[in-house]
C-alpha cells in the first residue's frame, strides 16, 4: 500500500489546516483498510482450520519451568 507516502505527505501540512484534516482522513481510511485485510486472513484461516480438523488442541507450556528439569533443559534453552 502506499501508507508511507501518505503519511509522509501529512507531515509535510501545516498542523490543524483543512489539509491536514484531509490527509489524516485519507491515513486512516489506509490503516482501517490493513486491519480489514489483517482481520479477513485471519478469518480465513480459523474457517480452513475448523472445516478441515475435527480436534484442535492448544498446549499451556511453562518454558522456565521446563528449563529447570535436569534431563532436556539445556536443549529447551
Amino acid at each position: 500500500m502506499n501508507l508511507k507516502k501518505e503519511q509522509k505527505k501529512l507531515s509535510r501540512k501545516v498542523y490543524c489546516s483543512n489539509n491536514y484534516y484531509k490527509q489524516l482522513l485519507k491515513i486512516q481510511r489506509l490503516h482501517q483498510k490493513v486491519a480489514n485485510i489483517r482481520k479477513d486472513f485471519l478469518h480465513k484461516l480459523s474457517h480452513e482450520l475448523v472445516s478441515n480438523y475435527d480436534i484442535i488442541c492448544f498446549e499451556d507450556i511453562n518454558l522456565s519451568n521446563m528449563k529447570r528439569c535436569l534431563h532436556f533443559g539445556k536443549s529447551i534453552s
